[in-house]
Order: structure tokens, then C-alpha cells, then sequence
């Protein structure tokens, strides 16, 4: 009988709460069917929105690397493609140099001939160096070296580092000048050079090139005989020197040369001397002028004699083995990548799947809370109105 009062309806408050409850209830589903998200605020639940943005974070940073891998691929394919155009012509190149070097057939003709050819195969090999690029980025003419993002995080294992070195002419060892410096004194006296200093002669092949042989030679009295001897003996097989007696205007004077290994060029020590009689000992050089500095010859390979033949034979096989190489290490690069696109997709599925557990609304059992809260709320309605009508109960009383 207690719901037989006027000022407190007990019966209708609960109602109300009760009606306040479906109410929320069927909110919640309508956001949930609307957005599809169960977990759409960090007030729905904390500990799920962390973990949901942390989980979303990774995928989008798996989406990104799988892009980043991807134009890494692009440009190993552009790099590779020109690397085994510039193979295919120093396959043609070795194949002339060979014909050349088969003196017995050659005429001065067809050394003509292929020199001409020869020369436009060396053009062409920095002409695809020059234009091998990446957007604006320049592979092959002075070389690339990147590091590509592959991974979500700021990890060195997510890192891969992409390098191509230049493969130009003149860094293959077969186009530029030789030249030769010395440091240290150099005096020449009647059948002597003489070193007051432990002298350096250092050996640097190409323009542009990095390949340099160092030779040094203990202070002495030297016959240019023994000097290159003395040369020889400890520079190994990377330089050789020899006495060469110059003819023509120059004739009766001897010039002190090196040959070095990576081209077959000759690059020449200004060391002159007139000679008093016909041979090179100290017996009968007469040495009358003196001259140190640079000198320089030519380091470019060329197929003109066989003996240059010969020399551009070892020249171009260098540089072929050197190409390969390289197109070897970036194509493996290349498979490194397209493994790690295919293990970052599978990694990202997975991601997305334990996202969608977290946030993701289960569509067919929101709709069964929503369809029950719908019921409720309209029975809700109809007993808070029943209860409402209680107290009047008590004018029967009057």
C-alpha cells in the first residue's frame, strides 16, 4: 500500500530510472549501428582505445613502409635495367677488343674501324650513366646511397641501407689520364738520380678516378736502371716501371714510365736525361738537365694495336666483373624488398584484424540489444504512464 501516497511515486521514479536506462542503452546502439564502432571514444573504454590507436598506428605505418619498399623496388628495377644495357655493351667492347688483338687478320682498316666503334660503345656507357634516374635522382654517373624506411618503427632491422656505385667510364678503369706526383727532392747528377728524401711516387689513375697506387723508394744514388728496379721491387704487380729511350725530337733521352694495372695506361715521371752514349748504366748515362714536377699520359683504353688490344682485354673484363657484381648485389636487394612487401602485408591483415576485434561493432548483435531496447522502451513508457496514474487512487478514498 505503500504506492497509495501522493507526494513520493515510488512506482513511477523507478519506471523513470528504468526508462532512463533503456533509454541510454538504446543510444549506445544507435551510435554503434550508425558508425560501426564499438569502442568510438577513449570514455567507451580507456584500456580498448589505447590499444586500438597503437594497433592502427602499426598498420598505418606497415601501409607506409609497404609503399616505401615498393618504390625502393621501382628503383633497383631503373638501376638494374641500365646495368644490363652498359653489360651488353661491354660485351660487345669485349668482343672488339678481342677481334683487335688478332693482329695476324687486322688491317689498318679495321683497327679504324673498330676504334671508331669502340669509342662510340665508351660514350654510350656514360650517356646511360648520366640519364639512369629516379624522379631527379641520379643512380649511376657519381653513385647512390640511401637508407629505405621499411618497418613501422625507428629500428635499424627496419631499416635497409641501398647503395649503387658509379659505373661510368672513367670509374670502370677505361677512359681518363694517368698521371703521376711526386713529393721529395729529386737532384740529377753525370749517371746518377740522386733521392735525398724517402720519395713518394704516387700513381693516380682517371680524372675522376679513385684508384691510386702508392710507391715509395728509400733515399739514394740511383742509375734510372736501378731506380726502376728498385721500383719494382716494392710496388708489387700494381705498378711496373721502366727506362724508355724517347726518339724523335727527344731522341737520346730517357724517361722514367709506370704502367699501372687498372687501365694499361702509362703514366710517366717528368726525369729526363741525355745520354752521352747508347746505354742506360752508370757507366755511360750523362745526365745534363734536370726537370721534376707532374706528368700525365693516356689512361683511355683502345683497341688501335694489338698490344692495346691486349691491354683493353683485361681492362673491360675488370669492368664487366665489376658491373655484374653490382647488378648481383642490388638485385638481391630487390628480392629482399619484395620479401619484406609480402611479410608486411600479411603483418598488416593481421593488424586490421585485431583492430576490427577491439573496435568493430558485431552488427547482428547490436541490432538484437537495439530491437530489445526499442520494446522496452516503448513498455517503459506505457508502465511509467500506468504509474503516474496510481496516486489518483487515493480520491477513491475521499
Amino acid at each position: 500500500m505503500s504506492s497509495l501516497v501522493v507526494d513520493t511515486n515510488l512506482s513511477a521514479l523507478q519506471a523513470l530510472n528504468d526508462l532512463n536506462a533503456t533509454d541510454n542503452s538504446m543510444t549506445t546502439a544507435i551510435k554503434r549501428l550508425s558508425s560501426g564502432l564499438k569502442i568510438q571514444t577513449a570514455a567507451t573504454g580507456p584500456a580498448q582505445y589505447v590499444i586500438s590507436q597503437a594497433l592502427e598506428s602499426q598498420s598505418n605505418g606497415y601501409n607506409t613502409a609497404i609503399q616505401n619498399a615498393q618504390d625502393g623496388v621501382s628503383m633497383i628495377q631503373t638501376a638494374s635495367g641500365a646495368l644490363g644495357q652498359i653489360s651488353s655493351i661491354l660485351q660487345t667492347m669485349d668482343q672488339l677488343a678481342l677481334t683487335s688483338a688478332n693482329g695476324a687478320t687486322q688491317t689498318t682498316t679495321s683497327y679504324t674501324a673498330n676504334q671508331a666503334e669502340f669509342k662510340d660503345l665508351l660514350t654510350s656507357i656514360d650517356e646511360i650513366a648520366k640519364t639512369t634516374t629516379f624522379g631527379q635522382q641520379k643512380l649511376l654517373v657519381t653513385g647512390f646511397s640511401g637508407t629505405l624506411q621499411v618497418g613501422a618503427f625507428n629500428k635499424t632491422t627496419q631499416q635497409i641501407k641501398l647503395t649503387i656505385t658509379s659505373v661510368t667510364s672513367a670509374k670502370l678503369g677505361l677512359t681518363g689520364t694517368a698521371a703521376v706526383a711526386k713529393s721529395g727532392n729529386i737532384t740529377l747528377t753525370t749517371g746518377k738520380v740522386t733521392l735525398t728524401t724517402t720519395v713518394t711516387f704516387t700513381i693516380k689513375v682517371g680524372k675522376t678516378s679513385t684508384t691510386t697506387y702508392t710507391v715509395k723508394v728509400a733515399k739514394g744514388s740511383y742509375t734510372l736502371t736501378t731506380l726502376a728496379a728498385q721500383v719494382n721491387k716494392v710496388a708489387g704487380s700494381k705498378v711496373t716501371a721502366s727506362v724508355v729511350a724517347l726518339t724523335g725530337a727527344t731522341a737520346g733521352k730517357y724517361q722514367l714510365d709506370f704502367t699501372t694495372v687498372a687501365t694499361g695506361a702509362t703514366a710517366k715521371v717528368v726525369v729526363k736525361a741525355k745520354a752521352s752514349g747508347t746505354g742506360t748504366t752508370a757507366a755511360t748515362l750523362g745526365l745534363t738537365a734536370t726537370k721534376t714536377g707532374t706528368g700525365s699520359g693516356s689512361g683511355s683504353a683502345a683497341i688501335t694495336t694489338v698490344t692495346k688490344a691486349q691491354k683493353a682485354i683485361t681492362a673491360i673484363q675488370a669492368a664487366l666483373k665489376t658491373v655484374d657484381t653490382l647488378a648481383s648485389k642490388v638485385g638481391a636487394t630487390q628480392n629482399e624488398l619484395q620479401a619484406i612487401v609480402a611479410n608486411l602485408t600479411v603483418g598488416q591483415q593481421n593488424l586490421q584484424a585485431a583492430n576490427s576485434q577491439l573496435v568493430d561493432v558485431n552488427m547482428a548483435q547490436e541490432m538484437t540489444t537495439f530491437s530489445t531496447d526499442q520494446i522496452l522502451m516503448q513498455t517503459g513508457v506505457s508502465m511509467l504512464a500506468q504509474a503516474q496514474q496510481a496516486p489518483s487512487l487515493v480520491l477513491k478514498l475521499i
